[in-house]
């Protein structure tokens, strides 16, 4: 039989030799957590686009090393103007037809309307998924064409339009032939004439030439 110091020699080497390999497992760990940082994993399947980085530079958290495109999820951002992009809905079919990529046009789908509008061309970006096609590239033009809609439009000659500033109108002509000058809100432009949204109704008189003589409380003479 052991003797009792001969039981606590193999029980306290036993306890060193576990303390060892717990020590030994967490060096593994951390030589495993130091390795992970050397390889970077994209999320996606793709080509890199773009690289940031070279070989001994420092990384740091936030800092952009590569671009990575997916070729299989790209979208075309169009310009829509506002007459036509309150017509559009998300998951709403686009055809698109991008140069040198396919015969035919690309059955597109609306992914995602842009809420806030460019004042300046008063129109709003629509971003359109593209199916998967090898041909396409980022930075391709490409059209998309929306469907038409039955709508009402007013338009009015492009000689009728009175421009004070920023302000744009027309002279309206009142029951008693009088011209008052009628502030409007206009659209796109379809040879001479232009859209009007808002300002006139149909059956609305106004002056269609304007010319010096014409002038806020001026009797028309009717043609």
């Amino acid at each position: 039989r052991m003797r009792a110091e001969e039981v606590s020699a193999v029980l306290a080497k036993r306890e060193r030799a576990a303390a060892s390999i717990e020590q030994a497992q967490a060096a593994l760990d951390a030589a495993k957590a130091g390795l992970s940082y050397t390889r970077m994993t994209a999320p996606f399947a793709g080509i890199i686009a773009s690289k940031s980085v070279d070989v001994g530079d420092l990384a740091a958290p936030g800092m952009t090393l590569f671009v990575i495109e997916d070729r299989q999820s790209y979208r075309l951002e169009a310009n829509v103007d506002e007459s036509t992009v309150s017509n559009v809905h998300v998951n709403d079919s686009v055809a698109v037809a991008v140069d040198g990529v396919s015969e035919g046009p690309l059955n597109g789908t609306v992914a995602e309307l842009v809420p806030a509008a460019d004042p300046a061309s008063r129109t709003s970006v629509v971003k359109i998924a593209l199916p998967a096609n090898g041909a396409l590239r980022s930075g391709q033009f490409g059209r998309a064409q929306f469907s038409s809609w039955e709508s009402p439009s007013l338009s009015v000659p492009r000689s009728a339009l009175v421009v004070r500033g920023q302000l744009e109108g027309v002279y309206a002509v009142d029951a008693n032939d009088v011209a008052r000058l009628r502030l409007i809100k206009t659209g796109k432009s379809i040879g001479d004439r232009v859209e009007v949204l808002s300002g006139l109704s149909e059956g609305d008189r106004f002056v269609a030439e304007v010319t010096p003589e014409v002038a806020d409380g001026v009797r028309i003479a009717a043609l």
